[in-house]
């Protein structure tokens, strides 16, 4: 497989807001459901990172794809009803619906920007075809007498 592959993925990763960072990274380690959960791990960036670092090659493989797979997730899901308001009856505060929505649009604006990062990725480097190529080891090359 190729590293640069693996490489854009951990590029993506450092380079998107810390606050979507880190709700990736919980995200990961709780979906990876690893041991470092169950030890009450609570630094899951670096859990989340560790899974970029798989010594073989079927590991890195299958790291790729579960990350690739819980990026595709997370970027899918409705984040501006996330930070709705909640519905009446609820225990939290009894603050305006605009109010809550304000006070999350920076979050929602750093989810928004990591997002087209991410398609952007998943159009070329990260392309389904493109994981797929690096997915497949190159022939053994043979050497012929001359």
């Amino acid at each position: 497989m190729s590293a640069s592959i693996l490489d854009d993925l951990a590029i993506f990763f450092d380079d998107i807001p810390d606050f979507v960072r880190a709700e990736l990274s919980g995200l990961m380690v709780t979906l990876a459901a690893d041991a470092q959960l169950e030890h009450g791990a609570s630094d899951y960036e670096s859990a989340a990172r560790a899974h970029f670092n798989a010594e073989t090659r079927v590991g890195r493989i299958g790291d790729l794809i579960h990350a690739v797979a819980v990026f595709d997730v997370y970027f899918a899901m409705d984040h501006d009803a996330r930070f709705a308001p909640r519905q009446s009856g609820s225990t939290k505060s009894n603050r305006a619906p605009g109010d809550t929505l304000a006070r999350f649009a920076v979050r929602r604006d750093a989810i928004g920007l990591a997002q087209q990062m991410w398609q952007t990725l998943r159009d070329t480097t990260l392309s389904t075809a493109a994981i797929a190529a690096a997915l497949v080891r190159p022939e053994p090359r043979h050497i012929t007498a001359q």
